[in-house]
């Protein structure tokens, strides 16, 4: 499983919709999209580093 997969995988196990994660993250509804789509090849860490706090992972969790 890729790294952006494991991100949704995350994030439907805690029970977050996409517009809960805009919410809580300030990030996009489109660039979430984007992210677990696997279409944003080199997003930014500190972007990413949100969503792991979001969803309780560290990088080991993502194996990058």
């Amino acid at each position: 499983m890729a790294w952006y997969e494991k991100l949704k995988f995350a994030r439907k196990v805690r029970g977050f919709t996409l517009r809960e994660v805009e919410k809580q993250t300030g990030l996009s509804n489109p660039y979430l999209c984007q992210i677990e789509a696997g279409q944003i090849k080199d997003p930014s860490f500190f972007k990413v580093a949100k969503l792991m706090k979001l969803y309780n992972l560290d990088i080991i969790d993502l194996g990058v």
